[in-house]
């Protein structure tokens, strides 16, 4: 187990000594923490490739100043989940959603409600002879909240939880189903 981290010179060349706690000594260069960092496309392989745990990566990173955060939050921007970059990244997404906050980072909890074009809720109102929401939202792959919200948000529904006649949701229908 690693205990510390220090930043040395030795032999003119800016070096990164990792000291554990049995007494053992690992000596990396700066240049070569840099390359490796550079190749991995994320901790584990980092933490594989200099023999360490991806724990004890990341506090190797933090230590040099890199800036892996920003790395891991683009990664979470462009759609996956924090469980999957936690993962790949051997951390816990708890872990993981703590730092980024801690940079700025914020998330919306829960996965995103799903919507469902006027075309699809056509469809599932038709399949059915008589349209429910819960037909509805089961046929769309959706809560049957979120089912009822696409209904009211399309004027299939009155202000209460009904929907309305049969005859409105056959104009409905026929209209984006031509």
């Amino acid at each position: 187990m690693t205990k510390h981290i220090e930043k040395i010179r030795f032999d003119g060349a800016e070096c990164i000594v990792l000291r554990s706690s049995g007494g053992d000594l690992r000596l990396y260069s700066v240049k070569d923490i840099k390359a490796a960092f550079s190749q991995s496309s994320n901790h584990r392989i980092f933490s594989a490739v200099l023999g360490i745990t991806p724990q004890k990566a990341r506090n190797l990173l933090d230590a040099m100043g890199f800036d892996y955060l920003t790395t891991l939050a683009e990664e979470v921007s462009r759609g996956k989940t924090y469980r999957t970059v936690a993962g790949e990244n051997a951390m816990d997404p708890s872990v993981l959603s703590r730092k980024l906050r801690a940079i700025g980072v914020h998330r919306t909890p829960g996965r995103p409600m799903k919507t469902a074009t006027q075309a699809d809720l056509a469809r599932a109102i038709i399949r059915k002879k008589k349209a429910t929401i819960n037909s509805v939202s089961t046929f769309l792959g959706m809560h049957w909240k979120a089912g009822q919200r696409v209904l009211k948000q399309a004027g299939c529904m009155t202000s209460g939880a009904t929907l309305v006649d049969q005859k409105y949701l056959e104009r409905f229908c026929s209209k984006w189903l031509i």
